[in-house]
């Protein structure tokens, strides 16, 4: 009977061990579905910045659009001489480009519209050069 007994007992204690490597397995199992929902999330918080960030180009697409219309009409008007419509093609050209940096700060380093034009202009500060010449750097960079 000492033999059905020991028998019973290691049936038991292996019992036990698959019972503990099942719960073990249940963990690890649990903290990869934590994982994959985490970055489940990461990845819709990026598709949504992506998201507006893709509408506010269309939205600056068509200002600018918007902008040369009323300079080709300003100057068919009379209003606006070849020299003045150049000089304001080239602000849209530059707000354009400076818009699009602070768009690349603010997908890049998630900050405010404020914020990432501070940025800019602290590096126009600190290099001592133009703010649209760092903005057109940037653009540069990021479309590499």
């Amino acid at each position: 009977m000492e033999t059905g007994q020991a028998a019973g007992g290691d049936l038991q204690a292996q019992i036990d061990a698959l019972i503990l490597q099942l719960a073990l397995q249940r963990r690890d199992l649990d903290a990869l579905g934590r994982r994959a929902d985490d970055a489940e999330g990461r990845a819709d918080a990026s598709d949504a910045r992506a998201n507006k960030a893709e509408s506010r180009a269309d939205e600056m697409a068509a200002r600018a659009e918007i902008d040369r219309d009323m300079i080709t009409g300003l100057q068919r008007d009379g209003v606006l001489s070849s020299k003045h419509t150049a000089q304001l093609e080239e602000a849209l050209k530059t707000s354009r480009t400076i818009g699009a940096a602070i768009g690349i700060i603010m997908g890049t380093q998630q900050v405010s519209e404020e914020t990432a034009f501070d940025v800019l202009q602290t590096a126009s500060s600190n290099s001592n050069r133009k703010l649209r010449e760092i903005a057109a750097e940037l653009v540069a960079s990021a479309s590499q």
